[in-house]
């Protein structure tokens, strides 16, 4: 049964790397990022509600005196989703996963010092600290190694990969983000006795939002057609996949712990940002990977093991 929990980890962690490629696509027909994250956020949100609604624990929730920040992970999920349909044509898929995850770890280590959001106190500690330094030099390491190179072998930054570094901060950002929203849910969940009704109000929190500021934006309602006159099909299918990988770490984590589960969806998401750059799947630009980014790719997922597993 231990082998079905991981598989389903390593799938859903696929699925979030896929997803940002299927919005992707939807923003070059829906023209808006925006647009297209509330679309994916309104195709979660109606996955998750069906499943609350096939659930029998009628069991009622006390929300009396929750903290007013409890409710608004959703917020942080809009962005961490957004700044991904934003980073994905700048960056490519590799880049759009590792520097979220860096940001994702940074978030981490500064709420488990000092236990913010309730979350239980976890101070810093050498294996801590060596797992960090890890990932740190890995992201460097692809940063690096996607830079041309001269005629001497030597790495030639160019103007392009100089700006790339507003998004690759915008990364961090995105990355943080995505923690901050996992642990106030977290806390939601606790308050209603159930991790997918808590899947369920993030996801509408961060629709309303969206739909705020789409409105506000004004954007043009209307599909832009390639060359050939088709959209595919496909392209409205990521709200859904990232409804099954909030789903599928809800059912895993209790069965494998929480460490475990993350560590599992990150070897995923790799594996599958490697291929959608390498083959430039679903319609995705291709930007070849190197045998020194995947080793690069390697010691960041040694950090995130060290941080998450023997911390």
């Amino acid at each position: 049964m231990i082998l079905l929990y991981l598989l389903t980890g390593f799938i859903v962690g696929m699925g979030l790397s896929v997803q940002t490629s299927i919005n992707g696509r939807l923003r070059k027909a829906v023209g808006s990022p925006f647009l297209t994250s509330l679309i994916s956020f309104l195709v979660s949100t109606i996955f998750i509600f069906i499943l609350v609604c096939m659930q029998t624990d009628a069991q009622l929730p006390v929300l009396s005196d929750l903290p007013a920040w409890i409710w608004f992970g959703g917020c942080f999920g809009c962005i961490f989703l957004t700044g991904n349909i934003l980073l994905f044509p700048k960056l490519g898929a590799v880049q759009t996963v590792v520097f979220p995850v860096l940001g994702q770890i940074l978030a981490g280590l500064i709420i488990d010092e000092f236990g913010a959001f309730h979350a239980p106190l976890s101070p810093m500690t050498p294996v801590k600290a060596l797992g960090a330094a890890l990932v740190l030099s890995g992201v460097c390491g692809i940063v690096y190694f996607s830079h041309p190179k001269r005629s001497d072998g030597q790495s030639a930054p160019s103007r392009t990969s100089a700006s790339q570094w507003f998004w690759r901060i915008l990364g961090i950002c995105t990355g943080a983000c995505s923690t901050l929203q996992i642990t106030i849910n977290g806390q939601l969940g606790l308050a209603l006795h159930s991790s997918i009704r808590a899947a369920l109000v993030s996801f509408i929190v961060g629709s309303l939002t969206l739909f705020v500021i789409t409105c506000a934006q004004r954007p043009k309602l209307a599909l832009s057609s390639p060359p050939d006159g088709k959209n595919p099909w496909w392209m409205w299918l990521g709200g859904f996949l990232g409804a099954l990988y909030v789903i599928g770490n809800a059912w895993i984590s209790p069965q494998i712990g929480t460490g475990t589960a993350v560590v599992v969806g990150l070897l995923g998401l790799m594996c599958a940002g490697l291929v959608i750059d390498q083959t430039g799947m679903l319609q995705s630009p291709k930007k070849p990977v190197t045998y020194p980014q995947i080793l690069s790719l390697c010691i960041i997922f040694g950090g995130v093991c060290l941080i998450r597993l023997l911390a």
